[in-house]
């Protein structure tokens, strides 16, 4: 048996995690605080890239990928930590029960099967609201407002269609999503640059100035707080609350 800790810290975001490590038996996986900290993690390589001094415009391939890496896993956090609930209710783990009174307990687990599976995040969380008799969330007003954008963009860069940034679908998710952060400015020439392109972007938004340490610090504090705001209804302390997960204010 032993202590097995680590502290990271990157931007202006500190995740400790910290657990002791036993000899024998199974621990159970809780891969939500996971994916949180690794969209995290991305987030703050992202803005490394972007505040490095180097010349601009250009696109960069590691700062691409550390984009899409934030907001993936910042989805896939809000789909773990879901997900963690109700198996933790069918399986009669206390670890995220413990608190919710027995009929909710027995409420969620019977709700799960492969129906409830392929329902959507948001639809999954307002089921358990519903479900432990608290108010689900307003789809149209934040935090879910704001996750059902980030979901959306996610979606959008897993069934990518190049030649398609004007159709309608990524036209409505590019004026939705420029009102939410600012964009990559890799895609910018400098507003001294001697060129009657100063200050004027690359490409087009979408993928290419959307996908910057603005958006991803963007899809971190959305997904979060989200999530905290959904177990704080149902008096629930899940594991990604349990690791001291602190993101204090941004500078963008």
């Amino acid at each position: 048996m032993g202590e097995n800790s680590s502290t990271v810290v990157l931007g202006s975001a500190t995740l400790r995690l910290s657990g002791r490590l036993i000899a024998r038996g199974e621990v159970r996986s809780y891969l939500s605080s996971q994916y949180l900290w690794a969209a995290n993690h991305f987030s703050g390589l992202t803005l490394q890239i972007e505040e490095a001094q180097s010349v601009i415009p250009r696109f960069d391939v590691e700062h691409r990928a550390y984009s899409i890496g934030a907001v993936q896993s910042a989805v896939a956090f809000l789909e773990a930590a879901i997900n963690e609930l109700f198996l933790d209710a069918v399986d009669g783990h206390a670890s995220y029960t413990s608190a919710l009174e027995e009929k909710h307990v027995k409420a969620l687990a019977g709700a799960w099967n492969d129906n409830t599976d392929r329902k959507s995040i948001l639809k999954k969380y307002n089921l358990a609201c519903r479900l432990s008799e608290v108010p689900p969330f307003d789809l149209g007003e934040d935090p879910a407002k704001s996750v059902g954008l980030l979901i959306h963009l996610r979606n959008a860069l897993v069934h990518y269609k190049p030649g398609k940034s004007s159709s309608k679908p990524i036209a409505e998710l590019t004026a939705s999503l420029k009102e939410k952060f600012s964009e990559n400015t890799l895609m910018y020439y400098p507003k001294d640059a001697p060129t009657e392109k100063a200050g004027k972007p690359l490409n087009k938004f979408f993928p290419d100035r959307c996908l910057g340490a603005g958006c991803t610090n963007w899809a971190v504090d959305s997904s979060h707080q989200f999530a905290t705001e959904f177990f704080d209804r149902i008096g629930v302390t899940p594991n990604f609350m349990r690791v001291d997960f602190q993101i204090p204010e941004r500078g963008r």
